[in-house]
């Protein structure tokens, strides 16, 4: 047998031996995230941290799945697909539409829809994002109406000047998200290439960082590094899947300080805080991370560091005598960001915050102490990724913000112990994610390893 008439006749063999290999080079390119970032500060290590369970869900996990599911059944919009980024308020972002992705197959996978359903609002969403306005030609704007896709302001009032720009943070968000979708369903590949075709997403990265746009005041097109400490470097990874460069993004050196918070030493980003970009260290980018792409032993410690010292301040909140009238919910502790139902209508709670300790951001109206809440979606993701006794407690604490109609409220009022009553797709998402990574483990990782069997076959 000529070789020419071997190599025909061993084709299949070949084919299925390249898709092995390109499979499994992208799972290891997912177990090695810490090993590829370049410069990492060194991190003493913190023994004992524990580790994710993984295995069936109970049934009061399965009921917390399907109630968050309820979000995305009555919060989607069908012209275009995209969910509200807060229960009637018509806008979405890159990042809430990434979310909404990643909420949809965590749901396909706990059975909560079927395969088909799931693909259809997969497409559908697609379609919406291939429909959108970019900014510069390039790339969709900040924020988007999510009736008829117009550009909004972060109000959602048409804007031909305000906010307009592209966040390649929120991009980096849905890249990770359609590389899902992509392994995932299969038949919605040319999709997601022909979106992504239409889009030039060099445009978002320089000197291997991240570039947002923004329209200054004389209608020029300003360009500047966007991302900060945990965010940057979860959004650099979405750019990283798909080839890019993004090692200085990625890479902890020049960035990482320390700030110690009740006994704790918390990672806090060492730049300067740019007008309208806080150097505020919150749970969320933690969360998303080790949920999605599981956590190396760098992120994990500095997960750790944020998660224990919520622990450490609910324990010197516990130690004060309780004044009279006071919630029990007073005594607990957690950090992130999110829709409150009362103006200003959203809030940060960081561990810290350029030099204060467990502030309250008000938007633009300042500190505002009324609005620090129990965060549901605080308590499910660390409950997930940790499951200490304490993230027992705050799961517990949580339990009255579930809306059997309209998904799970934001979280609990520490000060007079009343609900949260606002309601967001990142709510809802993150608890989602959090009970699909609770069975099987990083969604990104076990994704990549079933296309890698299917690839296989």
């Amino acid at each position: 047998m000529r070789f020419r008439d071997g190599l025909i006749a061993a084709r299949s063999h070949i084919v299925f031996i390249l898709a092995l290999l390109a499979s499994t080079a992208l799972i290891i390119q997912l177990d090695r995230w810490e090993i590829d970032v370049p410069e990492a500060p060194m991190v003493q290590l913190t023994p004992g941290i524990p580790d994710s369970r993984h295995g069936p869900l109970s049934e009061e996990d399965l009921q917390a799945a399907a109630v968050a599911w309820r979000y995305f059944e009555t919060q989607t919009r069908p012209d275009t697909g995209l969910a509200d980024m807060v229960g009637g308020f018509p806008v979405a972002t890159l990042w809430t539409a990434g979310s909404q992705a990643m909420a949809t197959l965590a749901a396909e996978r706990l059975e909560i829809v079927a395969p088909d359903e799931a693909e259809r609002r997969l497409a559908a969403l697609l379609d919406g994002l291939s429909r959108m306005p970019l900014f510069d030609g390039k790339l969709p704007n900040r924020f988007h109406d999510t009736r008829n896709l117009s550009p909004v302001d972060r109000d959602g009032q048409k804007t031909v000047r305000r906010d307009l720009g592209w966040s390649a943070v929120d991009l980096g968000r849905l890249l990770t998200a359609l590389e899902a979708v992509r392994r995932s369903h299969p038949a919605l590949a040319p999709r997601i290439e022909a979106l992504l075709s239409g889009w030039t997403l060099g445009a978002a990265v320089a000197e291997r960082r991240l570039q947002a746009a923004v329209l200054d005041r004389d209608g020029e097109v300003e360009l500047h590094q966007e991302g900060r400490l945990g965010f940057e470097q979860v959004a650099a990874k979405g750019f990283a899947l798909l080839g890019f460069d993004v090692s200085n993004a990625q890479s902890l050196a020049g960035k990482l300080a320390w700030r110690a918070v009740g006994g704790v030493e918390v990672p806090v980003d060492s730049r300067l805080a740019r007008a309208g970009t806080r150097t505020h260290a919150v749970s969320e980018p933690w969360l998303y991370d080790g949920i999605e792409y599981g956590w190396d032993r760098t992120a994990q410690e500095l997960a750790w560091r944020v998660y224990r010292a919520q622990e450490a301040r609910a324990g010197e909140l516990a130690a004060e005598p309780l004044p009279a009238g006071a919630p029990a919910v007073s005594r607990l502790a957690t950090s992130g960001e999110g829709p409150v139902d009362r103006a200003p209508w959203f809030a940060q709670m960081p561990v810290t915050a350029e030099g204060a300790d467990w502030p309250v951001l008000g938007g633009d109206a300042g500190g505002a102490e009324s609005l620090r809440t129990v965060s549901t979606k605080a308590a499910f993701g660390w409950d997930a990724l940790l499951g200490t006794p304490y993230t027992a407690r705050l799961r517990e604490a949580v339990a009255p913000a579930a809306d059997a109609a309209a998904g799970w409220r934001a979280g609990l009022y520490t000060a007079d112990g009343r609900l949260n009553g606002a309601l967001s797709l990142e709510t809802n998402a993150l608890i989602l994610e959090a009970m699909a990574f609770r069975a099987r483990g990083p969604l990104l990782k076990s994704w990549m390893r079933q296309a890698a069997v299917t690839a296989a076959r």
